[in-house]
């Protein structure tokens, strides 16, 4: 079976790095993020007598399809092909202003992330078959454990009481419900995917999709769990807005 992974070229047209296994939308992503702006990133090649860094040509990235991991021809800057490498960059690189996030050398990935007061820390372990089926499933259907915490996300949609024109997941549980939506994220990394979610969830908001219909955007064998999905605001007669939790 092919894979598509992320091949980073040096000047001299040789492979210096390669992704594990991404899949045709996150490797999009994840090129995307390298190359923003139309920004380059120069090879480093070592240390001047000065102490400063000295940079050579521009790296090339892209996404190609292959059965096997390709070999790499080149010996490149260290630091430099780890970050290449690491599914912290390529698949959570948006995520690192919230948690921590170590690529183990097995594949896995460790994220840890505080409270809020940082008083407490947490730390989970994103294994990398697990990691690897779920990207294939951001391209096909989620499983059922996954389509119902995408409803209780949806059934979490509300509107700023404050803000009327702000929409946003109310956490309803605690520390523990928030770590879930962050690993769940972490699970599904792909920008396309949140955007797609982030949509749907200011239908709900306002009353122009129910949780039902939106979950079903994703899984649509989902059946109906609670009342909650047909609640509508009372207070304002025909607006069918979803009104934050007290």
């Amino acid at each position: 079976m092919s894979s598509v992974y992320l091949v980073v070229y040096t000047s001299a047209r040789l492979i210096g790095a390669v992704s594990f296994p991404l899949g045709d939308a996150v490797c999009a992503n994840a090129l995307g993020r390298w190359t923003w702006g139309g920004q380059e990133i120069l090879e480093k090649k070592g240390k001047a007598v000065s102490g400063e860094d000295q940079y050579g040509g521009a790296y090339t990235f892209a996404c190609e399809t292959h059965r096997t991991r390709p070999k790499v021809q080149i010996q490149i800057d260290k630091e430099q092909r780890e970050q290449f490498e690491s599914d912290c960059e390529n698949l959570y690189r948006s995520y690192s202003e919230y948690k921590e996030c170590r690529q183990l050398p097995n594949g896995d990935v460790e994220m840890t992330q505080y409270d809020d007061n940082g008083d407490n820390r947490h730390s989970w372990v994103v294994k990398i078959d697990e990691r690897w089926k779920t990207v294939r499933l951001q391209e096909q259907k989620a499983s059922e454990e996954e389509c119902d915490q995408i409803e209780v996300i949806f059934g979490a949609c509300s509107v700023s009481e404050q803000n009327p024109d702000y929409c946003y997941m109310v956490h309803r549980a605690g520390a523990g419900e928030s770590r879930g939506l962050s690993q769940f994220f972490a699970r599904h990394p792909s920008d396309s995917f949140s955007n797609k979610l982030h949509a749907l969830c200011q239908k709900v908001c306002y009353g122009k999709m129910t949780v039902i219909a939106a979950t079903r955007k994703f899984c649509p064998r989902q059946q109906l769990h609670s009342m909650e999905d047909t609640r509508v605001d009372p207070g304002i007669p025909g607006n069918t807005a979803r009104k934050t939790p007290k």
